[in-house]
C-alpha cells in the first residue's frame, strides 16, 4: 500500500487561527471567504498569511459570477447577496480572487461548472478556485 500522510481537520474562528507563526505548510479555504462579511476577508487572509510557512500554499475556493444564485436576495455588499435563509453568498470574479492573494504569489485559477438538476429542471453551478503561495522571505 502507499503511504498515506495524515491531515489535520481544524474547525477555528478565522480571523484568530489556533496556529503559530510559519507552522502550516497548506491551508484549504472551500466556501468560506464567500459567506463572511468583505471587513472579515482582509482578517482571514492575514491571519492566513502569518500561519503558512514561506513556500506554503492556500488554496480558495469560492462561487463565481454567473452562479445559479448569482444576484438572488439583497445585494448587501458588491458582488454580495442576503438571501432569505439568512446566508450571505459572495460571488467572484477572476480578478476578484487574484486581489484577494494580496501579498501571496498567484499559482493557478480554475474554473468549475456543472449543471444541477432540481425537480425538472437545470441549474448552472460555477466555482473558482485560486491556488496561492506565500513568497520565501528575504533575510
Amino acid at each position: 500500500y502507499p503511504r498515506v500522510s495524515l491531515a489535520v481537520l481544524v474547525v477555528a474562528v478565522a480571523c484568530s487561527l489556533p496556529f503559530r507563526q510559519n507552522s502550516v505548510s497548506k491551508i484549504l479555504a472551500h466556501h468560506i471567504l464567500g459567506h463572511i462579511p468583505s471587513s472579515s476577508i482582509l482578517c482571514f487572509m492575514d491571519e492566513v498569511f502569518r500561519v503558512l510557512q514561506p513556500g506554503g500554499t492556500v488554496s480558495v475556493t469560492v462561487f463565481a459570477k454567473g452562479d445559479m444564485r448569482d444576484g438572488s436576495g439583497v445585494e448587501v455588499e458588491p458582488s454580495a447577496y442576503l438571501r432569505g435563509d439568512g446566508i450571505l453568498t459572495r460571488y467572484y470574479s477572476h480578478e476578484d480572487l487574484l486581489q484577494l492573494g494580496g501579498r501571496f504569489h498567484p499559482s493557478g485559477i480554475e474554473y468549475s461548472e456543472w449543471v444541477l438538476p432540481i425537480r425538472g429542471k437545470q441549474y448552472l453551478r460555477r466555482e473558482i478556485t485560486g491556488q496561492f503561495v506565500k513568497p520565501a522571505e528575504i533575510f
